[in-house]
């Protein structure tokens, strides 16, 4: 694993993934935090999980979870951090990516 803080989680978005991966039976799996074309502004962050990283990922450990970033997306997502936020109908995660110059108003597009 690479020690680059490429992507970095907060100790609620750490606790928030472990406890979805458990609910899925997705324990031990990498998420994999990308950047994908889509939305008002242009490109949209994607989270799922992947059991193995592919050629192109970079791996880091965030706050004891194992993060798989493609080096397309890592030019996005260099120095971001993924939080997490409870709420009374369930949480949402959020990115925080230095990078970003605009976001649209509904939160879930960006333009770099």
């Amino acid at each position: 694993m690479s020690s680059d803080p490429a992507v970095s989680l907060s100790p609620a978005a750490a606790e928030a993934v472990r406890a979805h991966q458990r609910e899925l039976g997705q324990e031990g799996c990498l998420l994999r935090v990308g950047v994908v074309g889509g939305g008002c502004s242009g490109l949209s962050y994607a989270l799922a999980y992947t059991r193995a990283p592919g050629d192109d990922d970079v791996v880091v450990d965030a706050s004891g979870v194992s993060v798989a970033v493609d080096r397309r997306s890592l030019r996005y997502l260099a120095g971001a951090t993924l939080g997490y936020e409870a709420g009374p109908r369930g949480g949402k995660f959020s990115l925080d990516a230095p990078l970003t110059r605009r976001r649209c108003s509904c939160g879930v597009s960006f333009a770099p």
